[in-house]
């Protein structure tokens, strides 16, 4: 019975823990026994010796080569064409897992393929070519770096150039502004000696002559005319000179003892005349509480009133021109403790021509006028406003307008007492 045969000798029993699991187990039930498993192998080994077989089944060398390339090529193509890290390493695992499942299932059939060498040929392909990749991009980012600095090298140049032209054609500015400033001091200077010394004179011969009985009207006309001339020639070039003191901000206030109504009175005289001339009422509103005596540089005050009052009677043809004076209100806050200073509230009223909306934003700017003004025929400078608005901030007050076009016209300021 046991002639020719191979007798293995064990235990079966589930009580020596001796089972084992095999490629076809599926769980602890289909476990085979040690004496099973040497049984079996046993047979195999034998059954394939008789039979004059292998029991495994292996490719030629080439196709090994060529499986090895093959997965080395898969893993250089993921690395190539997949833009993330992270998604190289998770596909690279992935196609590794399907290697080693490839492998089993020819190992279940009887080939034998190699899985270790594919595998690793796999992934570091992958990581090579990854490399090569992030290398690739590396020096192309090198490249375009360099490109920048060449780009900002001559940018900075082209930049550090134009500030040279700026600042030579700035300093060329600031000589012709010197050049200028001279001669416009020059200019002054010329003004003030060459121009209003001969004016003077004439002024005072017509005067002298005005005093010839033997005259006739006609001559007294003529010598009238001279005389309008000759101050308006001086106005002109008192404005001018008044303008480039205000800009060299060699003006100062002189505050003292000013009378009032002595003051108020003297310029009601002085345009009653020039009112009734063209049919215009000229009317001085004074508060009754005004103060008799103001401490405030008369001369810049008298000389803002006249500029308004004059714009006022010269650019109304028919209706009224109106003087109002009166104590403007403290204007403190109510826990301060500083006495506040009193200040006098003036108005200039007329039903002139009046100022278009769009022109008074630059009626205080010098040797500028409204259309009324360029269009009348008293004629201007233009420096009038622009001398009264730089003499009311000194004497700490801030002028102040109303007016539209053919509705006259309203100007008002303070100023502290």
């Amino acid at each position: 019975m046991i002639r020719d045969r191979v007798v293995v000798v064990g235990s079966i029993a589930e009580s020596v823990s001796d089972r084992f699991y095999t490629p076809f187990s599926t769980d602890t039930q289909s476990t085979w026994s040690g004496v099973e498993l040497h049984a079996n192998i046993a047979n195999q080994l034998i059954g394939a010796a008789i039979d004059g077989r292998t029991l495994l089944k292996g490719i030629p060398e080439p196709l090994e080569l060529g499986w090895v390339l093959l997965w080395s090529a898969v893993g250089a193509a993921l690395g190539a064409q997949l833009n993330s890290a992270r998604w190289t390493a998770w596909v690279s695992l992935g196609a590794a897992l399907c290697l080693t499942g490839l492998a089993y299932g020819c190992f279940l059939l009887g080939w034998w393929v190699l899985a270790v060498a594919p595998m690793l040929a796999l992934l570091g392909s992958a990581l090579l070519s990854r490399g090569a990749m992030l290398w690739s991009d590396l020096r192309l980012s090198h490249q375009v770096l360099e490109g920048y600095s060449k780009t900002l090298e001559v940018k900075v140049r082209q930049r550090t150039q134009e500030l040279r032209d700026k600042n030579t054609a700035l300093e060329q500015a600031k000589q012709q502004a010197e050049a200028a400033s001279r001669a416009k001091s020059t200019f002054l200077a010329n003004m003030n000696h060459e121009l209003r010394t001969p004016l003077a004179i004439i002024l005072g011969c017509s005067e002298i002559l005005g005093y010839d009985q033997s005259l006739s009207a006609r001559q007294r006309e003529r010598l009238s005319t001279i005389d309008d001339s000759v101050q308006h020639l001086l106005k002109l070039i008192n404005d001018v000179l008044e303008v480039s003191k205000i800009e060299a901000g060699v003006v100062w206030v002189d505050r003292k003892t000013v009378d009032l109504s002595k003051l108020l009175k003297s310029l009601e005289e002085m345009f009653r005349s020039q009112a009734a001339l063209k049919g215009v009422a000229l009317w001085f509103e004074l508060a009754p509480n005004l103060p008799e005596h103001i401490q405030t540089d008369e001369n810049k005050l008298r000389q803002i009133l006249i500029n308004l009052l004059s714009n006022a009677v010269k650019f109304t043809e028919q209706g009224h021109v109106i003087l109002r004076v009166r104590v403007a209100e403290p204007r403190s806050l109510p826990t301060s403790t500083i006495v506040p200073c009193q200040s006098l509230h003036f108005e200039v009223e007329d039903t002139g021509y009046g100022i278009a909306p769009d022109e008074l934003d630059t009626l205080f700017d010098a040797f500028v006028q409204a259309e009324a003004g360029r269009t009348s025929k008293q004629g201007g400078t233009g420096l009038g406003l622009s001398i009264s608005q730089q003499f009311v901030k000194l004497l700490g007050g801030e002028i102040r307008v109303h007016s539209a076009a053919g509705q006259g016209s309203l100007f008002g300021f303070e100023i502290e007492i």
